[in-house]
């Protein structure tokens, strides 16, 4: 929508302004429509593979997963490709739009685009006007480890219920309880989207909030999953 929006404007006869592919990618990534690309965007993360295990349980496959393998290895790799499905949920998005505006759209750093970065963007807007390509790189990274982290909280709500519709909402119901009751402590929109925070963010801010995740998330799916008789 926010693409859509910016195609229109620049498409306009009267409009004067530098196309540059950075303010491109920064609009499709939720500038001039923040709110909305944090709300929707996360629901969607929770529905990556967080349900998996009720599928593998209550579809018989499971039975068939563990004649081929030992319990350890599925419950390991149940983990890791739950995980990485979240990163690449999360980070996909990122790069291919950077690629996108790239092939489309000039860099044009005129004056009026670096002011435009420095007054929008809250999370490095140096970076970002120094070296494009790295602050992609950087923000996919930071989505990638985020869709990890809340993929982790439905996997491991999972290992404990075989309720199918707890492990679907459990993931979006911690992030809209965060994002509104957690300030200034847990924010996860803010570690969601750090270009478009609205408020000073710094890397330890959001590091702590995955850390805290994936190693609460990560024990007690293990430690379910591992339980005598769980699967």
């Amino acid at each position: 929508m926010d693409s859509l929006d910016f195609y229109k404007l620049i498409s306009d006869p009267e409009y004067i302004g530098d196309t540059s592919y950075v303010i491109a990618w920064l609009v499709g990534m939720g500038m001039s429509q923040t709110s909305l690309y944090m709300f929707v965007a996360p629901a969607i993360i929770s529905l990556v593979y967080t349900d998996t295990l009720w599928i593998d349980r209550n579809t018989g496959f499971i039975n068939y997963l563990l004649v081929r393998s030992s319990t350890r290895k599925y419950i390991s790799v149940k983990y890791i490709v739950a995980a990485l499905s979240g990163g690449f949920i999360a980070s996909l998005p990122c790069i291919l739009l950077f690629i996108i505006y790239a092939i489309l759209y000039p860099l044009n750093y005129t004056s009026a685009n670096t002011e435009l970065i420095h007054f929008n963007v809250d999370y490095y807007p140096d970076l970002l006007v120094a070296n494009p390509v790295l602050y992609m790189v950087f923000l996919s990274s930071l989505k990638f480890v985020f869709g990890m982290s809340y993929v982790l909280i439905g996997l491991s709500l999972s290992a404990l219920s075989n309720n199918r519709y707890i492990a679907l909402s459990i993931t979006y119901v911690v992030y809209l309880l965060g994002t509104y009751f957690g300030y200034p402590y847990f924010i996860p929109a803010s570690t969601f989207t750090p270009n478009a925070a609205g408020h000073d963010i710094s890397s330890w801010f959001i590091f702590k909030d995955f850390i805290t995740i994936g190693i609460l998330c990560s024990g007690v799916y293990f430690y379910a999953m591992l339980r005598k008789g769980k699967l």
